[in-house]
């Protein structure tokens, strides 16, 4: 299924919608500041996954859970040299470049989802929620980055 919602960068607080190729409300992103950053993630008014940064850590990390469960994590890796970042979600990786604006999704050798910025949109086509959750998590941290 294709995906997509107006390119910005995350804010806190923030709000917006994921459309679905029929242009049917999909999903909904709110966004809180609190003792760090906070995302939700709903589906029809139900909670799917949270995703929050630590403020403790130097470094930017984001970490998802999905019913207090911690599936994964986003974050940035300490180097002297080029910045490096680390994804620790499912087994999930990213074929392609972290800051370009096409990439994909993958999972052991197989693409589940991509993801591109056209016409001032991120587009993303998969079939999980998921690889939702992983793209707004990317999304959330590269807002912290910049």
């Amino acid at each position: 299924m294709n995906y997509y919602y107006h390119n910005h960068t995350i804010h806190y607080p923030d709000h917006f919608i994921i459309y679905n190729e029929k242009e049917e409300e999909s999903y909904t992103i709110e966004t809180k500041l609190s003792w760090g950053h906070f995302i939700e993630i709903k589906q029809n008014n139900r909670l799917l996954y949270t995703l929050s940064d630590n403020l403790s850590s130097y470094l930017p990390k984001f970490t998802i859970k999905e019913d207090d469960k911690v599936l994964g994590s986003v974050s940035q890796i300490f180097s002297f040299g080029k910045t490096q970042y680390d994804f620790n979600y499912l087994g999930y990786y990213i074929k392609g470049d972290f800051l370009s604006n096409r990439y994909s999704i993958m999972y052991q050798g197989h693409v589940i989802g991509d993801y591109s910025i056209k016409h001032n949109f991120v587009c993303i086509q998969t079939d999980s929620d998921k690889v939702i959750a992983f793209i707004i998590a990317l999304e959330a941290f590269k807002s912290l980055i910049r």
